[in-house]
Order: structure tokens, then C-alpha cells, then sequence
């Protein structure tokens, strides 16, 4: 566990975490539904954080993220909004598409409509 100050919605959350992650899209990590409420096009992140859960009762509920299931879990939180800031009390790595990419504290802002996509969907 890590404590952990979040700032969402100028709400500020601190609590001990397992996980924290500022999503765009459903899943993460190669499989894991962990934001099954995300959409690319809604001009939102999605937050969630997993607080301090139990060693064996993060291992149960993992099917349960990798189908999407796990909403109801009361160890998982998730907010909706434009920007967020996550600091910690000691320095936590932030991945970026699963790169590491520094440490915290991380700011994430969503700039909605600033990246066109084509795809041929046919």
C-alpha cells in the first residue's frame, strides 16, 4: 500500500492504495476490463483506485477485473473528470501505455477532440 493524495473534481481523496489509474479506454494491462464505463470519444478520464484491499482478496478479485465485474467491489472507487493530480507520500512510479515514465506527482488533463483518428472499418 501507498498513501496517497488524489485531487479530482476539487475533491481532495486521500486514502491508502493499491492502485491508481487515469484511463481513457476500458481496458489495461493486456487484457484487464478495468474502466468497463470509459469511452475514447467522451472527453473524460475515468479514475479508479483500488484501496487497501487484502493480499488474498486483491488474488479473488481479479477474474472479476478481467471481466469488468468488479463495480460493485467496496475496495474500488471511480470518478469521472477532466483533470487529475496524484501525489504520494513516497514517490510512486507512473506508467504511461505501460512505460515507465517518472515518478509522482502526476498531473493528467484531457484536452477533449485534440487527436483525430482514421480507421477503415471495413
Amino acid at each position: 500500500y501507498i498513501d496517497v493524495q488524489i485531487e479530482v473534481n476539487g475533491t481532495q481523496i486521500e486514502t491508502k492504495a493499491v492502485f491508481v489509474s487515469i484511463a481513457n479506454a476500458q481496458y489495461l494491462a493486456g487484457g484487464f476490463h478495468f474502466a468497463p464505463m470509459a469511452r475514447v470519444n467522451d472527453g473524460l478520464l475515468d479514475l479508479a483506485i483500488i484501496d487497501d484491499i487484502s493480499l488474498p482478496g486483491f488474488v479473488k478479485a481479479v477474474p472479476s477485473v478481467v471481466r469488468g465485474k468488479h463495480l460493485s467491489n467496496p475496495h474500488w472507487s471511480h470518478y469521472v473528470t477532466t483533470h487529475v493530480r496524484v501525489s504520494a507520500t513516497t514517490p510512486a512510479l507512473v506508467q504511461l501505455d505501460g512505460e515507465i515514465s517518472g515518478t509522482s506527482p502526476a498531473e493528467f488533463t484531457i484536452i477533449p477532440g485534440a487527436l483525430d483518428i482514421v480507421a477503415n472499418l471495413s
